[in-house]
């Protein structure tokens, strides 16, 4: 999954710095969506979701092993998860 989201990536660093975001957050961003959810598909969705609002936003993430990355990512699988819950 993630080589689909390195492929819409220009730069060297940007994809680095994905790389490094998807694979320190991807669990954690799942834990809080299924918490939301309660459904694997539904939950896997909803990352996916949010990985395509960070890489539009990757400028905004500064250090990507910081409590406020972190923070930043939660908020925007929860509105992700939250979306789709309200849809079903």
């Amino acid at each position: 999954m993630v080589k689909l989201y390195l492929s819409e990536i220009e730069g060297a660093e940007d994809k680095r710095k994905f790389e490094q975001i998807y694979q320190n957050y991807r669990q954690r961003m799942f834990s809080v969506a299924y918490g939301i959810l309660h459904h694997k598909e539904d939950a896997e969705d909803a990352v996916a979701d949010a990985c395509e609002v960070i890489l539009k936003k990757l400028d905004a993430i500064r250090d990507v092993c910081s409590d406020e990355t972190w923070g930043y990512l939660m908020v925007i699988v929860k509105n992700k998860a939250i979306k789709i819950y309200n849809k079903n």
